[in-house]
């Protein structure tokens, strides 16, 4: 595998990262792992907007 093919990953994951924290400044953990997943895709979504849109 070259370099250029494992970035989106590395991309991927710090997206994801980057998102998962700015949810967890705003929610506790205890419950956001008790989230369904439709409330858990809700709250990404926003989140990703939010980031877009800074």
């Amino acid at each position: 595998m070259t370099s250029g093919q494992a970035q989106p990953t590395r991309r991927g994951y710090c997206l994801g990262l980057r998102v998962i924290r700015e949810v967890a400044n705003v929610n506790a953990l205890g419950d956001m792992i008790k989230w369904e997943e439709t409330k858990f895709s809700v709250e990404i979504e926003k989140t990703l907007n939010e980031i877009v849109n800074k």
